[in-house]
Order: C-alpha cells, then structure tokens, then sequence
C-alpha cells in the first residue's frame, strides 16, 4: 500500500458522499438570511388580537344599547294599550295575545318517554367523542388544559330533563338540536385534531400552535351553541310570573266585555265586586306592560349572541392562519440563518492547519 491510499481513501469517500454532505451543510446566504429576517418581523406584527378586542368591547356596547331600545319600545307599547284601555273586550284581546306568545306545546307521555332515551343517547355520543377529541392532545400539557375545558355540557343535558319532566315540546326540541349540533362539531373537530397529529409529527411547536387554535375555536362555536341553550331557559323563567299573571286577567262574571271600564266601575263603586274588577284591571295593566318583554329580550339576545360568535369565531379562524403564517415564515428565517459562515469555515480550517492535519493532508 502506498502512503497515498489514505488520502486517495479519502477523496473517493467524500465523492460517494457528496451529496449527502450538500444536503447536509449550507453555506451562509447573507441576502437570503437578510430576507427570512424581515419577513419574520413581518408576521409578527400581523397580530389580530386588538383588532377582534376593540369589535367585542363595541359589540357588548351595542348590545346595552339594543336592550334600552327594546325596553323604549315595550314603554312606548305599553302606554298606547293602557291608554288605549275603554272596553273590558280590550283587555281581554291583550290577554289572549300574551298567552298565544308564552304558551307551551306539551308532549304527551309516550313522547316523554322517548324524548328522554334520544337524550341519554345524545349525552352518551358526546362524552365518548369529548374523550376521544382529548385523547389527540396527549403530550401537551398546554393543550391538555385548553381541552379540559372542551365538552361542559351538563347543565345543557339537565335543562334538557327539566324540560322533558315540564312536558314542554319546544324546549326539548331546542336542546335537542343544540345536543345534535354539539355532537356534529365535536366530531369534526376531532378529525381536524387527528389530522394535524398525523400531518406536522415533524413540527412539533407548528403542531400545539394549530390545534391550540383550533381548540380556542372549538370553544367558541361550543359555547355559542350552549348559550343558545340557556337563553331559552332564562326566557322561560321571565315567563314565569307572565303566565301567573294570565289567569288574574279574566273578566270578572257578571261583567259584560263590551261595557265601557269607566261604566262598570263607576256602577260598582259602592259594591264589594269594585275590588274584584279594580284588580282585574291592575292585573291586565301589568300584563300589557310586561307581557311582551321577555320574548322581545329573547330575540335581542339571540341576535347579540350571534354578533359575539361571529367576532369571535373570526378571531379564533385569525389565529389559525397566523399561528400557520408564523410558523412557517419562523421556520424559513431559522433555516437561512443557520447555514455554516464562511468565516466559520475559515477558522475551522486554521485551526486544522495549525494542528498540522489540514497540511498534512494537503501535501500528501
């Protein structure tokens, strides 16, 4: 063997290995590097958060104002029927529309009975999919506690046994459309979760930044559908004292409805019945200012809700394409800075000199 089989070794390993060796090793681009830099600074800055901020401090502003303007209009309602008050027949109509409005379709028993086995079925699904969908964030403490906040649906499920035990048709159909809903988008969440495990193993802080965000959206689309829920149930307790107040409003016997008030009462002033009718007409009164308010808030709310879920679900679709944006354009700018310098070359190839390995390869 000749002394220059080592070297000959060596210049005929590094040709087979050349192009991993290309792959591998990058020489530093200054302008390339100088380009990742600034886009970087870039995306950074497209930050949407104050943006979304500033329209739901507006939003819940407006929805105050939403709210005193209803409850101008009910005033206003209010004292054109009371004014408008000359026959006992005018009372009776305000009562009759009132209770159209706040009356409750029962379901009977057969029905019960199986509206109650959809629910179970419907609470069962959900929980085994809510497991499912958090199982896809294992490894991620972060994303462990975002998803722990993903599926609080018993109170929606216990709404939907009280409304089943009041027989209420309409109620029942509500919840249940919001537990179906539910169902349709936990489902689709955790495809969405499960596809972005599978899609970015190798991006691992891309991977917690997208479903972080998709999680936040999940969240958002899990309460609108909740609260849609809820204020169902908040209008049927403003109805309450509304129904209550129905049955007070009846004519008292004796009474003919198309007799003027002023007429009856002016009739009965020395009679014991005065009592009865005077009530009576304090009762319509009070339903005429009162009866329409809480479907009127129902549907203020509702569209409030809506508005807040629109803002919101923006916001969270906004972090998506940002977290996806930054992640990318962060990746990039790393990947041009992290070329070997030449000047790093350099002092490599100094130092080798200085050894005497660098030179003794060379003159061999």
């Amino acid at each position: 063997m000749t002394p220059t089989t080592p070297l000959r070794f060596l210049l005929v390993a590094t040709a087979m290995h050349l192009p991993t060796l290309q792959a591998q090793i990058r020489v530093y681009d200054r302008q390339r590097d100088a380009i990742a830099q600034q886009a970087l600074v870039h995306a950074k800055a497209i930050e949407s958060g104050t943006l979304f901020e500033k329209q739901s401090r507006n939003a819940r502003a407006l929805a105050a104002q939403d709210v005193a303007v209803m409850l101008q209009d009910a005033k206003t309602r209010a004292h054109s029927h009371i004014n408008g008050f000359r026959f006992w027949s005018e009372l009776l109509s305000v009562a009759q529309t009132v209770s159209a409005s706040s009356q409750v379709e029962a379901l009977n028993q057969l029905e019960q009975v199986n509206e109650l086995a959809a629910l179970q079925a419907q609470r069962d699904s959900i929980k085994l999919t809510i497991t499912e969908l958090q199982a896809t964030t294992t490894g991620s403490s972060e994303l462990e506690l975002l998803a722990a906040e993903i599926g609080k649906v018993d109170s929606t499920l216990e709404l939907g046994q009280k409304l089943i035990d009041a027989k209420d048709r309409q109620g029942i159909k509500e919840v249940r459309a919001v537990l179906s809903d539910l169902s349709t988008l936990l489902t689709n969440y955790r495809t969405q979760m499960s596809a972005v495990n599978a899609a970015i193993t190798k991006f691992n802080a891309l991977k917690v930044n997208v479903q972080k965000a998709l999680l936040q959206r999940l969240k958002v689309e899990e309460d609108y559908l909740l609260s849609r829920a809820a204020l169902y149930d908040r209008r049927e307790a403003e109805l309450g004292p509304i129904r209550r107040l129905i049955p007070q409003c009846e004519i008292p016997n004796g009474i003919d409805p198309d007799e003027a008030i002023a007429t009856t009462l002016d009739k009965l002033r020395t009679q014991t019945t005065l009592r009865v009718a005077v009530r009576t007409l304090y009762s319509c009164t009070s339903l005429a200012a009162r009866g329409q308010i809480p479907n009127d808030l129902y549907r203020v709310r509702m569209a409030q809700l809506e508005h807040m879920k629109s803002i919101q679900l923006s916001a969270a679709n906004a972090r998506v394409y940002e977290s996806v944006l930054g992640g990318g354009v962060e990746r990039l700018a790393l990947f041009y800075q992290g070329g070997v310098r030449p000047e790093t070359l350099a002092q490599v190839i100094q130092s080798l000199s200085t050894t005497g390995i660098f030179g003794k390869l060379l003159t061999q």
